[in-house]
């Protein structure tokens, strides 16, 4: 399972002054994408992330966001039976990342205009997104884009993986490399980790017109909870600068 939340990274940037008002969010290529996260993003690449959205200050990137499929199964869970009830596809949030010196609150603005842009390009859809606790993350900025919460994850032995010094998902990994076995993968690299799962917090963001909105809203409406709070989950503020640094010299000793 991939996915984080949008966080304000510690990473400088030269980029002073900048309005909110002339900042625009819009699609951008999965090169840029992936060139912003390798620097100022903790796991440093897009992920599953097929579609791409930034937000751009003149001509600078200051923060984008990336769009994917979903990585549960199609055709299990609450989410994909409120899906099939409703004609929704299912998609999910594999990255996200500001600069430091974004204007106060863009990674919220950000996420909630490429929400409306990915649902005039893609449809009615139900958008899936996970925090980490592993990462200090809690979901902060979608709770301020009004997610709904629905519990935690359940991870049933699922793993990351860290292949040729690179973090991948189980998806990517058997993708790439036709197996998860930890023996086969010894012989593509000697050195692979493999990191279980823990159990992340999850919002589900409904993309569609107001009245069916209303209806997948009411259908989802048993299973929401209350936000989790960093002071009742014992979360420490999340150090962007930290990870990326650790990224920088090794996966091996991130907390699992």
């Amino acid at each position: 399972m991939s996915g984080c939340s949008l966080q304000f990274c510690s990473r400088q940037l030269r980029v002073k002054g900048i309005k909110r008002k002339t900042v625009t969010v819009k699609a951008i290529d999965h090169a840029s994408a992936r060139e912003f996260f390798e620097k100022y993003e903790h796991l440093g690449n897009c992920g599953l992330g097929v579609w791409h959205y930034g937000a751009v200050y003149e001509s600078t990137l200051i923060g984008a966001i990336s769009f994917g499929t979903a990585c549960f199964a199609a055709k299990k869970g609450l989410f994909s039976l409120i899906a099939r009830n409703f004609g929704l596809k299912t998609y999910q949030i594999c990255r996200g990342a500001t600069i430091v010196h974004a204007p106060r609150n863009t990674a919220s603005r950000l996420l909630s205009r490429a929400l409306r842009i990915f649902q005039k390009e893609r449809g009615t859809c139900l958008v899936v997104a996970y925090a980490d606790r592993v990462f200090n993350e809690m979901g902060t900025i979608y709770q301020a884009c009004n997610g709904l919460y629905t519990g935690q994850t359940n991870p049933k032995n699922q793993a990351n993986y860290v292949v040729k010094g690179r973090w991948m998902s189980g998806w990517v990994v058997r993708k790439k490399y036709k197996t998860r076995s930890m023996d086969a993968l010894r012989h593509i690299d000697k050195n692979v980790v493999k990191i279980p799962l823990t159990a992340k917090y999850r919002y589900v963001f409904v993309q569609a017109p107001p009245l069916k909105k209303h209806l997948v809203t009411r259908a989802l409406a048993p299973f929401v909870l209350p936000y989790p709070k960093r002071n009742i989950e014992q979360i420490a503020p999340m150090n962007i600068a930290a990870l990326i640094s650790r990224k920088a010299r090794s996966f091996d000793d991130l907390p699992i």
